[in-house]
């Protein structure tokens, strides 16, 4: 699959549906018990279904999401994860200087037999340790994917690898070289909100392939200014996952059990309705 199976006419909504294990966390379910696994699947079932109509693409995990795809809306486009997702595993448990852990199951040619865009998760700073090494792994995958006709689309992590809080300036410069020496090896770029449209306009100016800002925030309201803010700049579009939902997990039986009903209605209601507004900011904004 490439970009334009992802947003027909340039313009990317897509939303992210593979962090399973976050939603657990959330909803305080123990994902080793089986019905609590169902509960999750249908949980994404519904997602697909009420959100889809309305979004460019949808990422999921491939062992849990692949068999819910048969519920999405027909233009939808498909991300698929190359990397063991770190959204399978609590955040704390992510170590930003490892080389990601690719599926020894999942890879490219099973991607693009299932009429997906391959999609990898990377920390990376320039002046870290395993710099090297992960360009060398990224220019690969980019390389097979060419081979393979298959598009591959990076979420950029930045971080600091000496653990300080970097200034806004310090954070643009180090993002700026990592575009720099990164941008020759994928077909877009997911990255975080910039500080402001200059900073927006500045990464634009670095790219020959489209970026999409990662919207994220423990409340709805501020995602929208986020992304105009972006999108002005020159973003393309978005991407998006628990920040579309966080009232998710307060839906409650005075048991404390969860009232899915409740759920559902919020997510054929509030989140579709979010869904809308941030394509139709897109719509607005992107050229």
């Amino acid at each position: 699959m490439t970009l334009p199976s992802l947003a027909p006419n340039g313009r990317f909504s897509i939303l992210s549906l593979e962090n399973i294990s976050q939603w657990s966390a959330i909803l305080g379910l123990d994902l080793s018990l089986a019905p609590n696994q169902m509960l999750l699947r249908e949980l994404l079932r519904e997602l697909i279904t009420a959100l889809s109509p309305h979004a460019s693409a949808l990422s999921v995990d491939p062992e849990l999401g692949l068999s819910q795809l048969e519920h999405k809306a027909a233009g939808a486009g498909v991300l698929l994860p190359l990397a063991v997702s770190p959204f399978q595993t609590q955040p704390a448990e992510i170590d930003p200087l490892s080389i990601p852990s690719l599926s020894t199951t999942w890879g490219i040619e099973q991607i693009a037999n299932n009429y997906g865009a391959a999609y990898l998760e990377l920390f990376y700073h320039p002046h870290e340790p395993q710099a090297l090494l992960k360009k060398q792994m990224v220019a690969e995958l980019y390389d097979y994917a060419l081979y393979t006709h298959l598009h591959l689309v990076i979420r950029l992590r930045q971080f600091s690898p000496m653990g300080q809080v970097p200034s806004a300036e310090e954070e643009q410069t180090s993002l700026i070289q990592t575009l720099q020496e990164l941008r020759n090896t994928c077909h877009a770029f997911i990255l975080d909100a910039p500080t402001d449209v200059l900073s927006a306009a500045t990464i634009t100016a670095e790219l020959d392939v489209p970026w999409l800002v990662w919207l994220d925030s423990r409340q709805y309201e501020p995602l929208k200014e986020l992304l105009r803010t972006s999108t002005e700049g020159g973003a393309k579009g978005f991407m998006i996952s628990d920040s579309l939902w966080p009232e998710l997990g307060s839906f409650r039986r005075a048991d404390g059990g969860l009232e899915v009903a409740a759920m559902t209605t919020y997510i054929q209601t509030s989140v579709r309705d979010r869904v809308i507004e941030l394509a139709r900011i897109v719509a607005e904004t992107v050229a």
